[in-house]
């Protein structure tokens, strides 16, 4: 046995500080997208309508969802660091 016991506190808050730079880069590249949907003024039509719905229903959120959920792990993590 090594001797240790329980998890490594700086490899959980190297772990929390990645998932909320991936927490963070959802939110930008929602944004982005997001900003050329909404500036996409010269695609019409049935499609064009369809997925300007679908981002703003079900595509957009769910990035804000994981981002929110990517943040949540992390704070478990630091928690969890914070703990050893």
């Amino acid at each position: 046995m090594s001797g240790m016991w329980g998890a490594d506190g700086r490899a959980l808050r190297a772990l929390a500080s990645a998932l909320r730079g991936g927490a963070d880069a959802l939110r930008t590249h929602r944004a982005q997208v997001t900003s050329v949907v909404d500036a996409a003024t010269r695609w019409e039509g049935p499609d064009a309508a369809e997925f300007r719905d679908d981002w703003a229903s079900r595509l957009g959120p769910s990035l804000a969802t994981t981002a929110t959920l990517l943040d949540a792990a992390a704070d478990q993590l630091a928690a969890d660091a914070d703990q050893q």
